[in-house]
């Protein structure tokens, strides 16, 4: 089994999940977090984009299938004011 911790800031959940996966199907390539953080839009002291990292994840072969009830067309046409209506202002204008 492949463990790795997440931060202090608690912000890399995705990225430690990534890591897991990718030493797990591809035990000979080694990544390091800030690679991770280049392959998922990571900015310091904030979140990751999930999207980022999945049509990575794609363009290297894997199979994805992403479930959740954020609604990227609604995101593509609204931008930021479907981010703060989703997440709320705090996180949203972030």
């Amino acid at each position: 089994m492949f463990l790795f911790s997440n931060t202090h800031e608690c912000t890399h959940c995705f990225k430690v999940v990534l890591k897991m996966i990718l030493k797990y199907f591809l035990p000979n390539e080694e990544y390091s977090f800030e690679e991770l953080d280049e392959k998922t839009a990571k900015v310091k002291g904030l979140w990751m984009w999930l999207m980022v990292g999945l049509i990575w994840l794609d363009r290297k072969g894997f199979e994805i299938e992403n479930v959740g009830i954020f609604d990227y067309q609604k995101f593509n046409k609204e931008g930021e004011t479907y981010l703060i209506d989703f997440y709320g202002k705090e996180i949203g204008e972030i």
